[in-house]
């Protein structure tokens, strides 16, 4: 009886020294590099939120993201993960994390599902890892009914869709694909779901796949390669009849030593002693490009931001990240106007628009909170790319997000 006695004390008294730690911790940041995410920041009291409960749930989220040395601590929990192994020569294994990317909201939306439970997987393969897509069908239906709906109320601006497969799909001669939902069924059923005749859907596919033992994805990183990107961009020129930019036209340059978000989620040691290079291809013409916050003044950046390859996340190199609305001028005079409404994929590949726009406008739903309508009627843009990966059909997370900024009607019966 006195052991257990001693064992309540001891970890009571452990709960009130960790408790203190928490207090006396004057080191806590905004922004996990293991999770590649923004955390919580700390909830203003107030009689409504206290009343309705709110502001605890809000301050259990916000102790959970800044508790005493949190990164180490995730880190320990990842090592210590079981993972579990598959039969294979490749000594495969598959790792099971929550907070998918595609779901990371960057900003507070109270009127979106804070119940849903996003689970990502990632195959690890040698030395690379890799997302596993788990398709649902009324996420990929809600997604096309979503951008159909636009495309209606937009006319006449012509819509495209670009839905982008990822490498497990290719890799090793499609070796891993049954761990996955078949992507290529899943772009299928999306563009079937499409209005014919108001969305063109894109077929990056093919071109990926003809091109999938070249380096077009990361080994470490769930994001394709600018070289990856550079294909699909062949495929949107395609689409329209149009001559591509030969991709010997480019200058390069190169940032070494990238560790990215599949290392982040899984710490692998097969992956972290293989790091990536991220190649990017420098623009062709001059531009302005200035990124728009809400409540303040437009901020003049380059397409290539350089300082990220000196950073965790070199993927930022393009575009700076992920931003809530931009605007690119070239000297093209040709009048077309081409809106980008995308994910984290779309940054890689803007920049090989320049050749062929007089403006390019970027957008990011999880973070915009414009007026896409007035976006477009007052800029007088002709022409509108929803460009995303194929994982955005893995639960309704990223399709409601668009669908709040299209102002598509949930409620209806």
């Amino acid at each position: 009886m006195k052991k257990d006695y001693l064992n309540i004390a001891l970890f009571v008294l452990f709960l009130f020294v960790l408790g203190l730690l928490n207090l006396a911790d004057n080191n806590k940041v905004s922004f996990s590099e293991l999770e590649n995410r923004a955390l919580k920041e700390k909830p203003v009291m107030s009689l409504a939120t206290l009343m309705s409960g709110e502001y605890f749930r809000e301050f259990e989220d916000y102790f959970a993201d800044n508790f005493f040395e949190r990164e180490h601590m995730v880190a320990l929990s990842r090592k210590f993960t079981k993972w579990r192994g598959l039969p294979t020569e490749d000594e495969a294994t598959i790792v099971t994390h929550h907070g998918a990317n595609v779901y990371q909201q960057q900003t507070k939306d109270d009127d979106l599902d804070k119940d849903l439970q996003v689970t990502g997987r990632v195959l690890v393969v040698q030395d690379r890892g890799m997302e596993i897509h788990t398709y649902d069908p009324e996420a990929g239906a809600l997604y096309a009914e979503i951008i159909s709906e636009f495309a209606a109320r937009v006319k006449p601006v012509r819509v495209y869709s670009m839905l982008v497969p990822t490498q497990i799909e290719f890799y090793n001669g499609g070796k891993y694909r049954k761990l996955s939902s078949v992507q290529l069924e899943t772009i299928r059923q999306v563009n079937n779901y499409f209005i014919r005749g108001l969305v063109q859907p894109v077929n990056v596919y093919d071109n990926l796949r003809v091109h999938c033992e070249e380096y077009i994805y990361f080994r470490t990183d769930h994001h394709w390669t600018a070289l990856g990107a550079y294909y699909a961009y062949t495929a949107f020129m395609e689409t329209q009849g149009l001559e591509p930019v030969p991709l010997g036209d480019y200058q390069t340059g190169q940032a070494d030593g990238f560790l990215g978000s599949t290392y982040n989620t899984t710490l692998s040691d097969k992956l972290k002693e293989n790091p990536d290079q991220v190649v990017y291809y420098k623009p062709l013409l001059p531009y302005e490009y200035q990124v728009f916050y809400e409540g303040s003044q437009p901020v003049e950046q380059k397409l290539l931001e350089l300082r990220y390859a000196e950073q965790a996340n070199k993927y930022g190199i393009f575009l700076g990240g992920d931003n809530p609305w931009a605007r690119i001028s070239t000297g093209n005079m040709n009048n077309k106007k081409i809106l980008v409404i995308k994910d984290s994929y779309g940054n890689a590949f803007v920049s090989f628009l320049l050749p062929h726009y007089q403006e390019i406008y970027v957008l990011d739903p999880r973070m915009f909170k414009g007026n896409v309508y007035a976006l477009i009627q007052k800029n007088g843009i002709s022409e509108v790319l929803f460009l995303n990966y194929v994982l955005i059909t893995d639960n309704k997370g990223f399709p409601e997000l668009l669908g709040k900024i299209l102002e598509y009607e949930f409620d209806r019966k």
